[in-house]
């Protein structure tokens, strides 16, 4: 479990002062982090099994010195510290000996034991450089406790929680020299059964001048959607990623609501019998799909829900804008719900995704500067070659085929097919390029505010804690 043991002699003279030690120190780094006899020991445990076994646990030991502490007597005149079953001597002698970490927290009106002042066996604590608190009165004592527990986060007490890594691991890409072998292997392939086919005497020479207009058509949809209706779709997917928890997945289950609701009318009109039955297989196909988007929908709903819960969480080297944003909103949903001083989970959780998300943007900002050939082999690998083989398969189809009209398809295989394919090419590549600014410029101020917000509720700043001092020399 790891934590914090704080080992104490109890007195009414300084009982507020090390509750006040505890509470701060739960309230920072969480309740089972930090052990406390009276408040940790559950009724009917048996004492000395839990003393031993949260020691045991434990990454620290504080042990608080009060005034009187070293000197202190039993009822029978003996010095407590000497006394072989004094459970403050014991506890301190076993952290010694196990090689924890043992920190002399020092109150107000109290010095740190010389080693004359201890047994034999503890004479190595009087050695262990002293925290010193002021009084709870005091100015000092806030500053003084968050020294405390910086101290403690920094060199002793590990974080709980780790960074989650998700399943799927990050698209490798495709080399240059392995896209253009690919390529001209499947362009080999593929020109061959195309010159087979045109070969053939009952083709018709129809073939060639369609897959241009496909391609063209092709063309005409990619420029009308990276162009005028870019800032559009944008707008949505940035409202659409941008949204709560709660309202994403109201959004994503909305189409599934309106399709079971038509099936369902459709269904009805079945057993009535007012349907053709050629809708029979209209409503066969219709509940596949209605089946394929709920599965989907579950699986959105699935992988929401985990990274709600599980975070933060490692986003891939290259990261799709969709989860940028996604990430960006969840991240703007926890904060807003903060009011108070930010636990170390909290603020730690925090500071490593707005860093995940920095990182992130600095990528996606390099990703704007790439040339068009590594545009291609790290996003496009697959159309690509799909382009490539398409402009070699028009061109055979039509220069190869056996019609009058041969000189007419070999210009056009050979002309429009590469010039519709370089315009589509250079209008996707400026289109990645203008879309990436946009997200950057979107999402760069979120963070910059996300990350002064953390800031803000981390108050008061205990990222440089004053140097305790010894208060004499050993």
């Amino acid at each position: 479990m790891g934590g914090i043991f704080i080992n104490y002699r109890r007195s009414e003279q300084h009982r507020g002062t090390v509750r006040a030690v505890r509470d701060r120190l739960a309230e920072h780094f969480g309740a089972d982090q930090v052990f406390l006899d009276v408040e940790s020991i559950s009724p009917g445990r048996r004492y000395p099994d839990e003393l031993r076994k949260r020691l045991a646990d434990a990454e620290v030991l504080l042990a608080v010195i009060h005034e009187g502490w070293a000197a202190e007597r039993d009822e029978d005149g003996v010095r407590r510290l000497f006394r072989e079953d004094d459970w403050v001597r014991m506890e301190i002698e076993t952290a010694l000996r196990t090689g924890k970490a043992v920190i002399p927290v020092v109150l107000a009106g109290a010095e740190p034991p010389s080693a004359d002042e201890l047994p034999e066996n503890l004479s190595e604590f009087a050695l262990k450089n002293a925290h010193f608190l002021s009084s709870l009165a005091s100015d000092m004592w806030v500053p003084g406790r968050e020294a405390l527990v910086a101290l403690l986060e920094r060199d002793h007490v590990a974080p709980l929680w780790e960074i989650y890594q998700p399943s799927k691991p990050d698209r490798s890409t495709v080399s240059g020299c392995w896209l253009t072998v690919r390529t001209i292997l499947a362009a080999v392939v593929v020109t061959g059964l195309a010159w087979a086919v045109a070969g053939d005497p009952r083709s018709e020479p129809w073939l060639a001048p369609v897959s241009i207009g496909a391609m063209s058509f092709g063309l005409l949809l990619v420029f009308t959607l990276c162009v005028p209706l870019r800032g559009v779709f944008n707008r949505f997917e940035h409202w659409l990623h941008g949204v709560s928890e709660r309202t994403y997945l109201l959004l994503t289950s909305g189409p599934l609501i309106v399709l079971f609701l038509l099936g369902l009318a459709i269904a009805v009109r079945l057993w009535t019998g007012e349907v053709e039955p050629g809708a029979v297989l209209f409503a066969v196909v219709f509940a596949f799909v209605l089946f394929w988007m709920a599965m989907r929908i579950v699986q959105a709903d699935a992988r929401e829900r985990e990274q709600w819960n599980r975070w933060p969480t490692k986003l891939p080297r290259r990261v799709p804008r969709r989860l940028l944003r996604r990430t960006v909103a969840r991240l703007e949903e926890r904060v807003a719900a903060w009011t108070s001083r930010l636990t170390r989970e909290q603020r730690g959780k925090a500071s490593v995704e707005l860093e995940e998300i920095e990182h992130a943007l600095y990528r996606l900002r390099g990703e704007t500067e790439r040339s068009r050939l590594r545009w291609l082999t790290e996003d496009m690998p697959g159309p690509f070659s799909v382009y490539a083989v398409w402009i070699a398969a028009n061109t055979v189809l039509a220069l190869a085929w056996p019609a009058g009209a041969v000189t007419v398809l070999g210009l056009a295989a050979t002309l429009t097919s590469p010039l519709v394919a370089l315009a589509t090419v250079e209008t996707l590549y400026r289109h990645q390029r203008w879309l990436r600014r946009v997200v950057y410029a979107e999402i760069e101020p979120r963070r910059a505010a996300l990350a002064a917000t953390v800031e803000e509720l981390s108050s008061p700043a205990r990222t440089k804690p004053t140097q305790p001092s010894t208060g004499r020399a050993h």
